[in-house]
């Protein structure tokens, strides 16, 4: 968030959030009274961190267009209701031109087109909000209400700006910014309409929109716009196999099988063991994660194995790469081949850290370099079923079982039928990642 920040407040009694705006570090009342509502309905702790995470982009996103509006002179949204539907298409429309004030708050604020079913988490965290909106505090909402008004009009704020006197732009957006916010707290999209939140996944989402499907171009592209050879690696990992990111992060150095050219995944609560003699602590190990899979054994895509091989060596021969003492300059004692490379942290096993946000991050900066935009980085997952459909023509069945998902409509969710894609790789092309991290393109005999 660019105009907040989000921090738990500790001994409340419950989970509890506080959103201080920024840069006065005033706290918003409204989220501490929604954590509160949360609770109220059992909601647990997970739950309530992930809405108030999402309102507070919601209203990141108010308080933006605010600004977007006083410096680049845009026309004010006519309701805070067309704020609510212009939030819904950021996140999951490509910018396309269509709305200057939407994509340039998209641009300020760096946003990303989300998956239809993180869209019906904001749309649930959202609608718990304005539901929870009566029992905020209407002495600090900052809004009129009067009889000849209807509620969900903008709320003029020319009367507070008094005649004869200069504001310079900075106290004009705090001014302004107030009152839109403001009134998106207190309810003033109307309590009658709370219920009926936009929905523009479906057509425009991501998930069916053909510009967020990757291609073995675009993957290689993006490996040759990283610059960390640990995250080249990792991002080649989950392409060549379609695991999960936590099942990558996961990877012991014993786990791989350069002998049968492939690798395996897991369960780390079969073998604690393994990790407890590592030195992991209870903790620790309560931390990894697993939600099933078929078989140990990873199908690998064909057209990337040779340079999964040849990056991994390389991987195991980058002392940079792979860590071996922490900052006290002691010796690490796990096995896990990914870990933290610098910082207070270095040599940590990555996937003991609190979030992956700093392994997103370095994709989708690779992604901008690559000038790809739409994607996350589970959609390499998604691109690994979509190639074995379109180019394998595997069954969903089989499918459904290598990659560990619990039914076949699963798969079909993250399978992306594409034409384009059998003709690619059947035009007889051969990707390969030299040392000088450019793609040649070679002849390619047809496999079976």
């Amino acid at each position: 968030m660019k105009n907040f920040k989000l921090v738990e407040k500790a001994n409340a009694g419950y989970p509890s959030f506080s959103l201080i705006s920024l840069p006065s570090y005033e706290p918003v009342f409204a989220m501490e009274a929604f954590c509160f509502y949360l609770t109220s309905t059992s909601k647990k702790y997970q739950t309530v961190k992930s809405y108030a995470n999402k309102v507070g982009k919601y209203l990141d996103f108010v308080v933006e267009v605010v600004i977007c509006c006083v410096e680049e002179g845009h026309k004010r949204p006519e309701s805070y209701r067309d704020i609510l539907y212009m939030f819904f298409q950021a996140i999951n429309i490509i910018p396309d031109g269509s709305d200057p004030l939407r994509d340039s708050v998209v641009k300020r604020l760096e946003m990303r087109v989300v998956k239809p079913a993180t869209d019906r988490a904001y749309q649930s965290a959202i609608k718990h909000f304005l539901s929870a909106s009566s029992s905020f505090d209407e002495m600090r909402s900052m809004v009129e209400r009067g009889g000849f008004k209807r509620s969900f009009d903008v709320t003029p704020i020319a009367h507070r700006f008094k005649p004869g006197r200069f504001y310079s732009d900075f106290v004009r957006k705090q001014i302004e910014s107030k009152d839109y916010l403001s009134a998106c707290i207190s309810g003033a999209l109307g309590s009658s309409e709370n219920l009926n939140m936009p929905n523009y996944s479906g057509a425009f989402s991501l998930g069916s929109n053909t510009k967020g499907l990757l291609k073995i171009k675009d993957v290689c592209s993006i490996l040759n716009c990283t610059d960390s050879l640990r995250d080249k690696f990792l991002f080649l990992v989950l392409a060549i196999s379609g695991i999960r990111l936590s099942e990558a992060l996961q990877l012991l150095f014993s786990d791989m099988n350069l002998a049968g050219a492939t690798f395996y995944v897991i369960n780390p609560f079969s073998r604690p063991l393994t990790y407890q003699r590592m030195g992991l602590t209870g903790a620790e190990y309560r931390k990894l994660k697993f939600k099933g899979r078929a078989t140990e054994s990873v199908f690998l895509i064909r057209e990337l194995e040779e340079a999964f091989f040849e990056l991994y060596g390389k991987f195991l021969e980058c002392p940079a790469s792979i860590p071996s003492r922490d900052q006290l300059g002691k010796f690490v004692q796990h096995e896990f081949m990914f870990r933290n490379g610098r910082g207070d942290t270095v040599g940590k096993a990555m996937c003991l850290n609190v979030n992956y946000t700093s392994t997103e991050r370095s994709f989708l900066r690779s992604c901008r370099r690559a000038k790809i935009e739409g994607v996350t980085i589970h959609d390499l997952r998604h691109f690994w079923v979509s190639h074995l459909r379109n180019v394998y023509r595997f069954e969903l069945e089989k499918i459904s079982k290598l990659a560990g998902h619990s039914n076949v409509d699963v798969t079909r969710r993250y399978c992306h039928e594409d034409g384009e894609a059998l003709r690619e790789i059947m035009g007889r092309e051969n990707l390969k990642i030299y040392s000088g991290g450019e793609i040649l393109v070679g002849a390619y005999e047809s496999y079976k």
